[in-house]
């Protein structure tokens, strides 16, 4: 994946936001793990709705494309500083499909992804979108839901949202794969962390009555460039507590 930060005029002033290119071995890698996920993914949709196999591939290379882009980026932009400033600690970031080992077969532990900070673990929820035009200040970051399929969802400690942009999408049913003959576009617009989320979302349905969702809006601190600024902050006083914890453990078991 390459990024860009951009920015655009908007109804409340400048937005900034990313641009993504999917480059073809990313492509590839959601390909495959589209297609070995949609054979034991429920049939039936977020909103209980029956679905037929080429729209659960679909949905499943939304979601895979979204989650490549969001760990490298959170690689490039945050793990790599980090190491670079703690190299005596295990700082990665981790993408549950790259690393699950059960074949794609069952959920229970799922994550979409997970920064490890030495001893501290961090989750990161991707919750992608298609959308018509290019007013991102008017996505919501979206949160946990819950439905008569999906009853209870565990908080993660981070919600990234990216957006695809079909222009020539007319409803709901507009796929990914014909729009890779074109430029497929991808951007990633917004971010807030677990309490930002719960104190400051509304539940809203997005259309469907049949879901609830948690849904913050794209304020100034939750544009991409300034939530990334918090999350490093947030992410370097904990490596700086890990790296102090394994210091003093050196010095308390060295030997005299």
């Amino acid at each position: 994946m390459i990024y860009e930060f951009k920015n655009k005029k908007g109804l409340k002033g400048d937005f900034n936001f990313l641009t993504v290119k999917i480059e073809d071995f990313d492509l590839a890698e959601a390909y495959r793990v589209a297609i070995l996920k949609s054979q034991y993914t429920n049939n039936a949709n977020q909103w209980g709705e029956e679905r037929k196999l080429s729209l659960k591939i679909d949905r499943q290379l939304q979601g895979s494309l979204a989650e490549i882009a969001v760990q490298q980026l959170i690689q490039k932009l945050i793990v790599s500083r980090l190491t670079k400033n703690f190299p005596d600690l295990t700082i990665k970031v981790l993408r549950y499909d790259e690393v699950r080992t059960d074949g794609f077969k069952f959920s229970k532990g799922e994550f979409d992804l997970k920064i490890i900070i030495e001893n501290v673990e961090k989750t990161i929820e991707v919750r992608s979108s298609k959308i018509r035009n290019d007013c991102f200040e008017s996505q919501k970051i979206i949160g946990k839901y819950n439905n008569n399929v999906k009853t209870f969802e565990k908080p993660n400690d981070y919600y990234i949202k990216p957006v695809f942009l079909i222009p020539n999408k007319t409803n709901d049913e507009v796929e990914l794969i014909p729009q890779l003959t074109k430029n497929l576009n991808l951007f990633i617009v917004g971010g807030c962390n677990l309490k930002d989320m719960q104190e400051n979302s509304v539940v809203g349905t997005l259309g469907n009555s049949n879901t609830n969702y948690q849904l913050k809006e794209i304020d100034t601190n939750n544009q991409i460039k300034p939530f990334l600024t918090e999350m490093m902050l947030e992410l370097s006083l904990i490596a700086e507590q890990q790296h102090n914890i394994k210091s003093n453990n050196k010095l308390k078991y060295k030997t005299p």
